[in-house]
């Protein structure tokens, strides 16, 4: 099989499965916080919550360089930038 560029099935599937997942869990944090004093909400609750977006942003991020890898390729002035660069080390 020639290779296409994407990531592999199983990458992308964990990343999905790990957005959902933790889009649950924070679901489950909100509606166990509801039964709560919102004033006194325990500090573990937010270590968790903070965990949980955290992973999600990471995931997200990725998923879309996975699957768009054109958009984190240099631009036209970003190549000029790295040939000055590139006589810039070469000449010293």
């Amino acid at each position: 099989m020639r290779d296409t560029g994407c990531p592999p099935f199983l990458e992308v599937l964990s990343c999905l499965l790990s957005i959902i997942l933790s889009l649950a869990m924070i679901g489950y944090l909100l509606r166990w916080l509801a039964a709560w004093n919102v004033q006194v909400i325990p500090l573990g609750v937010w270590v968790f919550f903070l965990a949980f977006c955290f992973i999600i942003g990471y995931c997200f991020v990725r998923l879309i360089k996975g699957l768009f890898p054109a958009w984190w390729r240099p631009g036209p002035g970003d190549l000029l930038v790295v040939k000055v660069l590139e006589i810039d080390v070469v000449g010293e």
